[in-house]
């Protein structure tokens, strides 16, 4: 029934229930589980759970708790004691790593829905404040040179940052290789084989990181563009501070970083529309392919010629051996 303007209603207000959840019991009970020497599971557990290690899921809770207010034990004003550094750290992590409802938390960590999404939220804004400059800086002249080796090694394509599918959608620039349409011959082959093996690298990484943290590979119906935008952001820095710890990373950061930044070109100068010119050229962009088909295909007979090199000389000792017996 359309009540008239200014008539009064006879529903009446629904109040909110307060419950009174014991956190001070449900962080002894996280500790127990997780945070003591015999902890009731182990640190591959933890790890499975958490998406990284106790070491640096403490390191990050301390790095949180020193920096910034929000992460410290308080207590409201009724003299209540709030969420421990390690309780909104865990609720972030969960809902990062299993995408699961803000009020799955409330039975086991004893946090409504409200408190868990909005820790979730500031857990991921703060992360991008504190590291930012390190896990996401902007390459340095030393960074630059890493990869290049790193990618050599690998893939064997020199002065090469990355590798993504070039063909067809990507224009004809010095800095995109795009392979061939049709080859033409063996070289030109064996360069396409090359390079279709190292392509797609950051389409493999956007998926290690769906793999990791699910709320990128879920639909997240309660989250706005720039907040979902806040915690891919916040993910991508924790799997970078993963790497490193796992020492699998290939550039590491120095303090020389910091007193050497990289050069930037003013926008709109003329070293910029210079520069833009460059790599827009499409006869460079043909010779630099042309010189890196004719590299992939010495440097794979030389790899062969070594091989044979080698089975030769295995021979030679076989024979030696033979003829002292």
């Amino acid at each position: 029934m359309v009540r008239e303007r200014g008539e009064s209603s006879n529903v009446e207000k629904k109040h909110r229930k307060w419950i009174n959840r014991d956190r001070e019991a449900a962080h002894e009970l996280l500790v127990r589980d997780y945070f003591v020497v015999d902890s009731l599971y182990d640190l591959s557990k933890f790890e499975e759970r958490f998406r990284i290690s106790r070491n640096l899921f403490l390191r990050i809770a301390r790095d949180l708790a020193c920096n910034y207010e929000f992460f410290q034990l308080r207590w409201d004003a009724r003299v209540k004691c709030g969420f421990t550094t390690i309780q909104k750290c865990t609720v972030a992590f969960r809902q990062l790593a299993y995408d699961i409802a803000a009020d799955a938390s409330d039975e086991y960590l004893k946090m409504s829905e409200r408190i868990g999404r909005e820790y979730t939220y500031l857990f991921c804004e703060y992360v991008i404040k504190l590291y930012r400059d390190i896990y996401l800086r902007h390459l340095t002249k030393s960074d630059v040179e890493q990869l290049y080796a790193a990618h050599q090694a690998k893939h064997g394509f020199p002065w090469m940052l990355g590798s993504i599918d070039c063909d067809g959608i990507y224009p004809e620039y010095a800095t995109f290789f795009k392979s061939y349409t049709f080859s033409a011959n063996d070289k030109q082959k064996m360069f396409k084989l090359a390079q279709e093996s190292a392509m797609k690298d950051v389409e493999q990484v956007f998926g290690v990181l769906k793999q990791k943290w699910h709320i990128i590979k879920h639909p997240a119906r309660t989250w706005d563009r720039e907040k979902l935008r806040t915690m891919l952001t916040a993910c991508v820095i924790l799997h970078n501070t993963i790497i490193e710890e796992k020492d699998r990373a290939i550039c590491s950061y120095t303090t020389n970083d910091i007193l050497n930044p990289p050069a930037l070109i003013p926008v709109s100068s003329a070293a910029y529309f210079s520069r833009v010119l460059e790599i827009q050229n499409r006869e460079t962009q043909h010779n630099l392919r042309h010189d890196l088909t004719e590299y992939i295909r010495e440097r794979q007979f030389q790899g062969q010629n070594d091989s044979e090199d080698e089975d030769d000389d295995d021979g030679d000792g076989e024979e030696d051996d033979g003829g002292e017996r």
